[in-house]
């Protein structure tokens, strides 16, 4: 296991302290200070303290840029990025409003202070989990799913190298260039983990020089595969041989076990295979690409292969080559559960984030309901029952954070459109926007009338939906987690599944049939004329065609 580079330990140990410093402040004092405790100071201390924490990532990010190694720069960007996302979720700004909020009296502004820390507290496991986060998991997730591909063609050239193998009417050359081509893509496969590994600071080091670029071989080398100590031999000529006529390995460097490839010492083979485990989760938990030990067996029964092929010893070779498909499947499965693993973790992160997303919106639209009717109510309570002057700039206050809204909304449609199967969700997230504009245009000019409210009223209930949705998205991916421990089926793909997508299906047409009936009250006849009637009249025929467009969708699968 390699030791870690002194940036990413300087890095980590100076981001706990900082954390570390953070959560001092909500620590309690001594039993015998508690009578002094002030919330609304201890807030304050806290929000001060997130201020220098932000100030102090800022400088340490600067700082890993300016040393210049490619690993400080990654972790540079691992810290401007955690810090913008604090932006957007403005913690700071929160931490602030929290304090203030502490100051008013009454049990109803102690309600929000509470919900509002718990807000803040997801908010700040969230950026810890950020600046922790080795790997961009997107970036992780494609990484793995370009080697799967790769593992694929990998076991289909093997099969075919072995089917040629076994054929008396395949001449040798024939079948030494089939397992030629296996190993080529095999050692590709390497290359790519081998640079993957470089890139990210993963691995050892060395290992990313011990494989020639794109499967070539070292001019030093009279076998056309890659020199390397670690793995494969230089010659078989000259070297010892074993009472079977194959090359004795006296160090053992690069073999799967110390002995022949799938062959303990006699009286040790279980032994060597606990040991050869036990190195390879070493290996792995070293923060390589899992699997990767696999490949590099693999490869060397499939060197070994070639090796038996070239003396016509070709029934001999196929053993080899069994061996070498059986890694490569292997390897495959590693891969595949640590992407399932992986996928999960990202929906686990997307729903919490859209779940957050969704509360902070409900509350901000809470107010703005709550101001709108306060504000049609002293209209209606005037002499003249018009609005006056503070009660068009109350209303076009209220347009502004109506605004707000919106921004927060395009936010999560950024979230649910990257993440591509959610199509329902992604559709209920477009349409209760849309719906905020309508609110945010009729306050500025001062509508605040019952339509306004009840617009007002659907947003509301479109996002109590939306989080309780989310909530049972989650609590059924913990499910199918623990399910899946205890040996059942694997969780499907989709961040939200069919039945909750169906159930906001439902729950858009109804808004669509509920609004074409407030709207068909308006007027008399056939046909609308008022301009306003026929522009909203379009807007519900367009949300009738893509609920449509939606279901068709997810009816045809085309959004697995």
């Amino acid at each position: 296991m390699s030791r870690p580079r002194p940036s990413a330990r300087f890095f980590v140990l100076l981001t706990l302290t900082a954390f570390t410093g953070l959560l001092g402040a909500q620590t309690p004092p001594p039993a015998q200070d508690t009578q002094k405790q002030d919330p609304v100071t201890d807030q304050s201390q806290v929000a001060q303290r997130y201020r220098v924490l932000e100030e102090t990532l800022l400088r340490i990010s600067q700082k890993l840029e300016r040393v210049g190694n490619p690993e400080g720069v990654k972790k540079a960007r691992i810290i401007q990025k955690a810090l913008k996302e604090a932006r957007e979720k403005e913690i700071a700004v929160n931490l602030n409003q929290l304090a203030e909020d502490l100051k008013k009296p009454g049990l109803g502004s102690l309600k929000t202070a509470v919900e509002k820390g718990g807000t803040l507290k997801g908010d700040l496991e969230f950026l810890l989990a950020a600046l922790l986060a080795e790997d961009d998991p997107k970036d992780q997730i494609k990484f793995l799913q370009d080697m799967l591909k790769e593992l694929d063609k990998a076991i289909r050239d093997q099969k075919v190298a072995i089917t040629k193998n076994q054929s008396d009417s395949v001449e040798k050359q024939d079948a030494r260039k089939a397992q030629g081509i296996a190993s080529a893509q095999t050692q590709k496969i390497l290359q790519k983990i081998q640079d993957y590994e470089a890139k990210n600071g993963k691995g050892d080091p060395k290992d990313a020089k011990a494989a020639p670029k794109d499967g070539k071989a070292d001019p030093k080398d009279g076998q056309g595969e890659p020199k390397d100590g670690k793995s494969e031999p230089k010659d078989t000529k000259g070297e010892p041989k074993d009472s079977k006529g194959e090359p004795k390995d006296a160090k053992g460097e690069g073999q799967p076990s110390k002995s022949k490839p799938g062959e303990g010492q006699e009286g040790n083979g279980q032994q060597g295979n606990q040991q050869q485990q036990q190195q390879q989760q070493q290996d792995e938990d070293a923060g390589g690409v899992p699997g990767r030990k696999k490949v590099q067996d693999a490869k060397d029964y499939q060197k070994r292969a070639e090796d038996k092929i070239d003396k016509n010893d070709r029934k001999e070779a196929g053993g080899d080559q069994d061996q070498a498909k059986t890694k490569l499947e292997e390897a495959r499965k590693k891969l595949e559960e640590t992407l399932r693993q992986l996928r999960e973790e990202e929906m686990e992160r997307t729903l919490a984030d859209l779940q957050k997303r969704c509360e902070k919106m409900l509350q901000m639209q809470e107010v703005v309901y709550d101001n709108t009717k306060r504000i049609h109510t002293r209209i209606n309570g005037s002499p003249e029952q018009k609005a006056d002057r503070e009660d068009e700039l109350a209303s076009r206050r209220q347009s502004d954070e109506e605004d707000k809204i919106v921004a927060e909304a395009d936010k999560a449609i950024v979230v649910i459109e990257a993440e591509g199967t959610a199509v329902a969700f992604t559709e209920v997230f477009h349409q209760v926007r849309n719906d905020m504009l309508h609110v945010s245009r009729r306050l500025g000019r001062v509508d605040v009338g019952l339509e306004t409210q009840g617009v007002e009223e659907d947003i509301i209930a479109t996002l109590k939906e939306m989080i309780e949705a989310l909530k049972k998205a989650q609590k059924e991916q913990r499910d199918r987690k623990n399910n899946q421990q205890q040996g059942g089926q694997p969780p499907p793909q989709n961040l939200i599944d069919k039945l909750q997508e169906l159930r906001m299906i439902k729950a858009l047409q109804l808004r669509v049939n509920a609004r074409t009936s407030l709207w068909g009250k308006r007027y008399t006849g056939e046909q609308a004329l008022t301009p306003e009637i026929v522009q909203e009249l379009a807007d519900l025929a367009q949300r009738q065609l893509r609920i449509y467009q939606v279901t068709d969708t997810i009816a045809k699968g085309r959004n697995q």
